[in-house]
């Protein structure tokens, strides 16, 4: 009788998010069995997928909470969730030989940020990070934290999908002066593939990878490929950046507008770019151009989670 083959094992914190929702999939498409991580349980309509279980996170601890002995041998963890999510099972799993974690490159675009919120935000992240890298090397845990740009792809990203949701409802778009800024936006499937890829390649990489999209585009010009997506003729108004920050004092009557920080306005103009010519030649990291659609902001259907399973 053929002796079984064991699944390497994967646990997902954040499985539930936008990039979590691809990710597992395409672990389970690569072989892997995945413990799926969320503080609501398995999302409604997500596909019933024999390799996964799906576990509830709790405030301060996972419920029935992964034990090594209980567990096939060494773990993987992919944090698509909070980074201190991340620090907290590392440290409750002694079998754990790799952690491939997502963080955010407004670690360098904010540092600085006149907005003191903002601040504290990115700071609080770079305390975690710091925190992970210190456990990794303290344990010989191989490690690579993952920095995507604007992110993208299932509606719940509160950046291209609150932009989306805004163009839907005003008959015009203000935005500050020429709003000639770079941005790169980047689909949450492709991190997905790059995150897996991660994985499988964990011991040789450096401890932090940029992730850019496949577009490097003016900042009003990602707002017209958002409306062409959306069905909409956009009408973009250029305004003085001081006048449009004095328009956001009345947000409340302006629809769409509201969450909108000052902060938000005067990057309008500034490139938020980086090089991600390293996560290309290590892990074959292909994204594609922006050139959305209206899936793309929308939680995908079970149909395209089961393929993307299938997909060997």
């Amino acid at each position: 009788m053929a002796e079984e083959v064991t699944r390497p094992c994967v646990i997902v914190p954040g499985a539930s998010g936008q990039i979590g929702l691809f990710a597992i999939p395409r672990l389970v498409a690569a072989g892997y069995e995945v413990i799926a991580l969320s503080r609501k349980g398995q999302p409604e309509g997500f596909p019933e997928l024999t390799a996964v279980t799906w576990q509830s996170l709790l405030e301060g601890g996972v419920e029935s909470r992964p034990q090594s002995h209980s567990l096939p041998g060494p773990v993987m963890v992919l944090s698509a969730g909070p980074l201190g999510v991340a620090h907290d099972l590392l440290q409750q799993l002694p079998t754990a030989r790799g952690l491939v974690a997502f963080s955010t490159t407004s670690v360098i675009t904010k540092r600085a940020s006149p907005d003191r919120e903002e601040r504290e935000e990115v700071q609080a992240i770079a305390e975690e990070e710091a925190r992970i890298g210190d456990l990794c090397r303290q344990r010989q845990i191989s490690f690579c934290l993952l920095r995507p740009t604007l992110i993208y792809g299932c509606g719940m990203d509160r950046n291209v999908s609150f932009l989306a949701r805004a163009i839907q409802t005003m008959p015009w778009f203000p935005v500050s002066g020429r709003a000639a800024g770079l941005r790169q936006p980047v689909h949450s499937d492709d991190l997905a593939a790059a995150a897996v890829s991660a994985l499988t390649l964990l011991d040789r990489l450096p401890a932090e990878l940029f992730l850019c999209g496949g577009s490097t585009l003016p900042y009003r010009e990602m707002l017209q490929r958002i409306a062409v997506a959306m069905g909409k003729r956009l009408r973009l108004v250029s305004l003085p950046e001081a006048i449009l920050l004095t328009l956001l004092r009345l947000a409340g009557w302006l629809p769409g507008l509201g969450g909108v920080r000052p902060e938000m306005v005067r990057r309008q103009g500034k490139d938020l770019v980086f090089d991600d010519r390293q996560a290309r030649e290590l892990l074959g990291y292909r994204p594609r151009a922006f050139r959305p659609r209206a899936e793309d902001f929308r939680r995908p259907d079970q149909a395209v989670l089961r393929r993307l399973a299938e997909t060997a």
